[in-house]
């Protein structure tokens, strides 16, 4: 069904027909959030071209909605962007995009440390070192050692980088409490499959803060869901 503003005072027609409140665009609205699917239930909120959004998932939605690059579908910063007839691009994807090449995703690799919770009843936590890999087919896989993965062997574990994954760039303890250095820990929020429902959290920890930014910077090509509200809400 259509969201219905059910807030009364002065208003005016929006898109869709709706009535958005002159004074500040929101109101208790029903029908259901464009951000997390539920049903408003005249909780207060906002209408946007989706929709309308609960006054507690504007953050979010807005994280998602941000202008991004129709070449790499990367965030375009403030400012630095180029416009190529009416699409917007990253400067450097200019020449490509007017090539028509397909994008391809950055790719790293390198040693960090994994804090690992142990799966059957006697297994321990702690932290071990392994070599990582980032890639389109594998997503975020590793390794104990690198020669095991130059020579071909499957990885000895992966984290799934689909729609549903989420990236967090500098988590504290109040998110994981082994994330003790924002500066050089970051967290992958995954699914071990399409099925499952599950979250599951992999906690990793740079050498230097220097690799913490170029690991994050290239998992964002591939992490759409960075920082979201509701992984970071502790942190306000």
């Amino acid at each position: 069904t259509s969201p219905k503003l059910t807030k009364t005072g002065t208003s005016n027609t929006g898109k869709g027909g709706y009535e958005v409140p002159t004074d500040f665009n929101s109101g208790k609205l029903e029908g259901t959030c464009a951000h997390c699917g539920l049903e408003m239930r005249n909780i207060l909120g906002i209408l946007t071209a989706d929709g309308p959004v609960h006054n507690d998932c504007i953050p979010g939605y807005k994280r998602l909605h941000v202008e991004r690059c129709v070449h790499c579908d990367c965030v375009l910063p403030p400012g630095k962007r180029s416009i190529v007839g009416g699409a917007k691009l990253h400067p450097e994807c200019v020449a490509d995009y007017k090539a028509k090449k397909p994008w391809v995703p950055p790719t790293r690799s390198g040693e960090m440390r994994k804090f690992s919770v142990g799966r059957s009843f006697f297994g321990g936590k702690n932290w071990q070192q392994r070599y990582f890999s980032l890639s389109k087919k594998d997503g975020l896989a590793y390794w104990e050692k690198k020669e095991f993965a130059d020579a071909g062997q499957g990885p000895k574990g992966c984290a799934i980088l689909d729609s549903r994954a989420r990236l967090i760039t500098h988590p504290t303890r109040q998110i994981h409490k082994e994330a003790s250095n924002p500066s050089k820990h970051f967290i992958v929020i995954f699914f071990e499959s399409a099925s499952s429902k599950k979250e599951m959290m992999l906690l990793c920890e740079c050498t230097t803060w220097e690799e913490h930014d170029e690991w994050t910077k290239v998992l964002q090509s591939y992490i759409k869901n960075v920082d979201d509200p509701k992984d970071v809400k502790e942190l306000s």
